[in-house]
């Protein structure tokens, strides 16, 4: 299946569940329901998530991954 195909995506990884959809500029990442900022870095050719405390990934879904394996609730959230 290729990113961003067949609509959202969940998955429980530990103890948080994540959902994450779209690609690129439209792409979208919860954790436990809390939005994440989620950025496409052109000139990386990756995903960041802004405030985390790690590099760029490929897919959103390692991305998630790891989001949750740090910490999630550094990254910055997009509700104000």
């Amino acid at each position: 299946m290729l990113a961003g195909c067949g609509g959202a995506r969940t998955r429980v990884i530990g103890e948080h569940e994540v959902r994450w959809e779209g690609e690129r500029h439209d792409a979208r990442l919860a954790i436990d329901g809390r939005p994440v900022r989620v950025v496409w870095d052109e000139v990386a050719g990756a995903y960041r998530a802004p405030g985390c405390d790690f590099g760029p990934a490929a897919t959103l879904e390692s991305l998630a991954e790891q989001v949750v394996a740090t910490s999630p609730q550094s990254c910055e959230s997009l509700e104000r």
